[in-house]
């Protein structure tokens, strides 16, 4: 009988620390997909502004 409390009381204390790691590994997932994000976001704003560029000197007759 005391190695079963002893069982239900590790139990009882594993299962919120577990549950508290595994919601501080999934915050910190999503903030480092949303800086990915950023980061890709602002790579692809800067290629569409060089593209932009680059059209307007074609159109006026540049290189």
């Amino acid at each position: 009988m005391q190695v079963a409390n002893a069982g239900f009381m590790v139990l009882s204390v594993l299962v919120p620390v577990l549950t508290l790691i595994f919601w501080i590994a999934l915050i910190v997932a999503v903030f480092q997909m949303r800086n990915a994000m950023r980061n890709t976001s602002d790579k692809l704003d800067a290629v569409y502004k060089l593209l932009l560029e680059k059209n307007v000197q074609n159109e006026r007759g540049g290189i």
